[in-house]
């Protein structure tokens, strides 16, 4: 056999159904992981913020000691984010390519997307993405607020425009996904809507035509 070819070894049903439970497990292992890893990020916001707050509130501290937290607080939105969108596509691999081929058996992840299908179009703006945006971006405009009567130098004023900035990507970034799927099911059901009026037209017309 030749270095570059490929063994090719055919499996059977049972081989084939361990194989794609053994996926499952690892795969549903690793949302939970990311999950709790996801949740770690809000903690060490809070956890920080308490603690840098003691220390920037004091006398004597200057502007950039506080405009250092809205820099801190948009890191930990980005990894809030990267795990996030990893456990959303990790579920989507889940749903088409696992839980599709079990035949007619429910499961969870599938039940979870027809259930999210039935949710109104708002229902994509809420939930964990703002319960998040709303623990980052609190603790950033805080810092913004004790740093605002301390400034004055020209770069205090660059430093605190910057962090204004940063809130806005911090704000994107953890609603993004949720954005996405607001928009991705929008524009379904507005096509949809179309396309029903469109045949309602289309059947009345034709009802009219008769009724002539």
């Amino acid at each position: 056999m030749n270095s570059d070819q490929k063994a090719n070894f055919p499996l059977n049903n049972d081989q084939k159904a361990d194989l794609l439970l053994a996926e499952y497990k690892a795969l549903r292992d690793e949302i939970l992981k990311r999950m709790e890893m996801r949740h770690q990020f809000v903690f060490w916001g809070l956890m920080a913020t308490g603690a840098f707050f003691t220390y920037a509130a004091a006398r004597g501290v200057p502007a950039s000691v506080p405009l250092l937290l809205p820099v801190y607080g948009f890191s930990l939105a980005w990894g809030w984010m990267h795990n996030d969108v990893r456990i959303a596509e990790l579920g989507e691999y889940v749903q088409t390519e696992i839980e599709s081929r079990v035949g007619d058996v429910k499961m969870w992840q599938a039940w979870k997307e027809r259930r999210r299908g039935e949710q109104p179009e708002t229902r994509f703006l809420g939930g964990l993405q703002l319960a998040a945006a709303g623990v980052f971006v609190s603790f950033q405009l805080l810092a913004m607020a004790v740093a605002y009567p301390r400034l004055g130098t020209t770069f205090e004023w660059s430093f605190f425009v910057m962090d204004a900035v940063l809130i806005g990507l911090t704000v994107f970034l953890v609603m993004r996904r949720g954005l996405t799927h607001w928009w991705k099911r929008y524009s379904e059901r507005a096509r949809t809507r179309a396309i029903q009026n469109v045949a309602r037209r289309s059947a009345s017309n034709d009802a009219s035509g008769l009724s002539v």
